[in-house]
């Protein structure tokens, strides 16, 4: 009866929650091709740890630093003059949402940015985060309505990418098993300079064929990658006997994506997207080097 008057509340919560089309339908996509993988397959996881020791470190800096600063009034002058002191950027929880009925269970934490110089960024950015997971908690619920006998699991986490002077990345991820697993994320990119949401678009100029450019330097590597290691299957070159897949021709315009430190460009593709499950969630790192005449 309590877990009846849960859904029921979470039937209330959710139902009415207006979804952005673009966001619905990466997730439906993503879960389309895992179902797909799945009924193809019947017939024939250090930088998280590194972030939460940071955190640690800086949240011990600044109670030394405050008490400092309000003991001595050079010491509190001085602060004012060293920026990075003025606004730390932060990803934390902003909520656990978790749900275990008969054989279906759900764990989803949805991300919350804190310390962008840019509120107005901040406040739209934290705002499409939690409408992305309220996007998974309706689908799982859909599915638990139904009732259905196959166990199926869903975790939904986050992590940061990157997080620098210029540039903030973080990437939500989801796993579910259902008979096989599945994998699709989403990540946020934040130019900290600009105070704007990046879109992979928004790297290049104006009328640059960056998809083409990127997309023959992806299929380079994953020849290449085929030819050292016949382990290593991808949506590309398939023969007429192959089993039917989408092979992958050019990356799309919503691809995911996020800077290194050293500005290389890496492209991130959902199981299924590019390659046979078993692949996991590739990624390629394409060079600035290789994009210089077309990047901004």
């Amino acid at each position: 009866m309590e877990n009846k008057k849960k859904m029921d509340r979470l039937k209330q919560q959710y139902e009415d929650i207006e979804i952005p089309k673009e966001l619905h339908q990466k997730v439906m996509d993503s879960i389309e091709k895992g179902k797909a993988e799945n009924e193809r397959a019947r017939k024939k996881a250090r930088f998280t740890a590194f972030g939460t020791k940071l955190g640690l470190s800086a949240a011990a800096a600044l109670f030394v630093i405050t008490v400092a600063a309000n003991t001595n009034q050079n010491i509190a002058y001085a602060m004012t003059k060293v920026p990075v002191l003025k606004s730390i950027v932060k990803v934390v929880t902003f909520r656990s949402y978790e749900e275990k009925e008969n054989n279906m269970e759900a764990k989803i934490k949805t991300p919350k940015v804190t310390g962008l110089k840019d509120k107005k960024t901040q406040k739209e950015l934290n705002k499409e985060m939690a409408q992305y997971t309220d996007i998974i908690k309706k689908e799982f619920a859909k599915d638990l309505r139904k009732n259905s006998k196959t166990h199926k699991s869903l975790t939904t986490d986050y992590k940061v990418l990157l997080n620098n002077n210029s540039f903030l990345s973080i990437q939500i991820r989801t796993e579910t098993s259902e008979g096989s697993s599945n994998a699709y994320s989403r990540i946020y990119n934040i130019n900290k300079k600009t105070g704007k949401i990046m879109k992979l678009r928004g790297l290049f100029h104006k009328n640059a064929d960056y998809q083409t450019v990127i997309s023959k330097e992806i299929k380079r590597q994953m020849r290449q990658q085929m030819k050292q290691d016949p382990s290593k299957s991808y949506f590309i070159d398939t023969k007429k006997d192959d089993v039917p897949v989408d092979e992958f021709k050019k990356i799309s315009a919503s691809q995911n994506f996020y800077l290194k430190p050293s500005g290389d460009l890496v492209i991130v593709f959902d199981k299924y997207e590019a390659a046979p499950g078993y692949m996991g969630t590739p990624e390629f790192t394409i060079s600035k080097k290789l994009l210089s005449s077309i990047l901004k």
